[in-house]
């Protein structure tokens, strides 16, 4: 059972997303039969961040709101690892939510995604390797709320939390995620190397593809 979840999890990371989303719907399903707490709001996550990588928001966000209301009626509190990997993923899908959106929509997602990256960051005070992210996620809020020099600051802490806590592909989101905001072809090229050496091909596809069109 917990086998999908971790396959699921590697699969995604590799940019192999249907054999992810597969494998992960596998292990939600179990999870709910079996009564698996656990495993079934790390599927859960999971699968959203799968959504999310394909761009798919709305779906992202369906599965990410139904498991914090999973996880408040069941009063789960098992450790901040799924609940700030739930933060995280919650606070990616406002703010695609709002890239995607027009005012004044996008305002009330921004908002939204205001609150979502302040609890990511609080939760990544007891889960420091959910820290990279929520960090990258942050500059990238205070991006869209055109504030270039905050954003880069956020990315920096990123960068910074990532090589520490030798998270490489972290690193490589990160840096390609400052190399798209800023069109900087340096961090788009260190992005590529991550994601070269960690065969993660979706991301190195894209990163490619971006380095084409400079």
């Amino acid at each position: 059972m917990s086998g999908l979840w971790i396959q699921g999890f590697a699969e995604q990371r590799l940019g192999q997303l249907e054999a992810a989303i597969s494998h992960l719907k596998q292990a939600l399903e179990t999870a709910e039969t079996s009564g698996n707490i656990f495993l079934r709001v790390m599927s859960a996550n999971e699968l959203g961040q799968c959504y999310l990588r394909q761009a798919q928001w709305q779906a992202a966000l369906d599965i990410l709101e139904s498991n914090y209301t999973f996880i408040v009626e069941h009063n789960f509190k098992r450790g901040p690892f799924p609940n700030a990997m739930l933060r995280n993923g919650l606070a990616a899908a406002y703010l695609i939510a709002a890239e995607q959106s027009k005012p004044p929509e996008r305002d009330a997602w921004l908002k939204k995604a205001g609150q979502a990256c302040r609890l990511a960051l609080r939760w990544a005070k007891f889960l420091r390797p959910a820290k990279p992210e929520a960090l990258r996620l942050q500059g990238r809020y205070v991006w869209l709320k055109a504030n270039t020099a905050q954003a880069q600051s956020w990315w920096a802490k990123s960068l910074a939390e990532a090589e520490t806590l030798g998270m490489p592909y972290e690193l490589g989101l990160t840096h390609l995620e400052i190399g798209q905001r800023l069109v900087d072809r340096a961090h788009l090229e260190q992005a590529k190397s991550i994601f070269a050496r960690l065969g993660a091909e979706r991301d190195l596809a894209w990163v490619t593809k971006l380095l084409e069109h400079l």
